[in-house]
């Protein structure tokens, strides 16, 4: 029976959790329904496409990337970063990216990368 209840009551734990982190995303986190999570896979993705080895991608971590909301004709995201990658060699390089996200309401966000390759 007590294991039952602890488990009862990490369940809810959990359940409360969740609520509370969805319930803590506001408006600034997200532009058009698309949140900065979203953004950022979207661009990874892309880079990764790009790469000589795909598979190798190691990006930095989200506190590591400079993110930012701006405003020019409506809102977009300026998001810059790096990502660690094989060359065709198989040496590890440092490459920095940088990718603007503008979600759109009725369609597919429009998306622009630029992928600096280390030397």
């Amino acid at each position: 029976m007590l294991e039952t209840m602890n488990k009862t009551t990490l369940a809810l734990s959990l359940t409360a959790l969740t609520l509370t982190a969805t319930a803590c995303m506001t408006e600034a986190d997200q532009i058009n329904g698309m949140t900065i999570d979203e953004a950022i896979d979207d661009c990874q993705n892309r880079i990764t496409k790009k790469l000589t080895s795909p598979a190798s991608a190691d990006f930095a971590d989200k506190d590591e990337l400079d993110i930012q909301k701006k405003e020019n004709d409506g809102e977009y995201w300026q998001i810059r970063g790096y990502v660690d990658s094989d060359n065709k060699f198989g040496a590890s390089l440092r490459s920095s990216w940088y990718c603007t996200v503008r979600p759109r309401v009725d369609d597919a966000p429009l998306v622009h990368i630029n992928v600096k390759q280390g030397r």
